[in-house]
């Protein structure tokens, strides 16, 4: 399970480095190839990109190709279709392509956030207007958005 955020940096060739942190536990995990497409959860999906690990790739690609109909379609062509096997170079970077940077609206600084199945990787300050709005939700909204959850 992941989580935590880390405020990263997208260098001028379009690479990213992941934490040292999620990069040892990707490897004690088992999970070095990882697979990154368009966010389409939520409700902001446009704003930021997943990162899944080979084994959720599978997992979701699986859902996904018995999905009938229109909503079968638009999976396929928009989370497959935009979906890119990534590669971490000896400095634990990966290059984020220019048509994912550019259909997330990536640009240089960037929130890396782990979301138990998946990493996000948000603008940073569309991830810290995402915050803000969290924080000032009030009692019925925030009652609502944790129903059924006990912490």
């Amino acid at each position: 399970m992941f989580s935590g955020v880390s405020t990263l940096t997208i260098d001028s060739k379009g690479r990213m480095a992941i934490p040292a942190k999620q990069r040892d536990l990707l490897a004690a995990l088992g999970q070095t190839r990882l697979w990154l497409t368009l966010n389409l959860t939520g409700s902001n999906p446009t704003g930021s990109l997943a990162l899944y690990t080979h084994d959720e790739w599978l997992r979701i690609t699986a859902q996904i190709n018995i999905t009938p109909g229109t909503q079968g379609q638009f999976l396929k062509r928009h989370l497959i279709g935009n979906a890119e096997e990534m590669e971490l170079d000896g400095s634990g970077r990966m290059l984020l392509s220019p048509n994912l940077r550019k259909l997330s609206g990536l640009t240089k600084a960037v929130a890396f956030v782990g979301v138990g199945n998946r990493f996000e990787i948000w603008d940073e300050e569309r991830w810290n207007a995402l915050n803000d709005a969290a924080l000032t939700l009030d009692g019925d909204a925030l009652a609502e958005m944790m129903q059924g959850i006990v912490l």
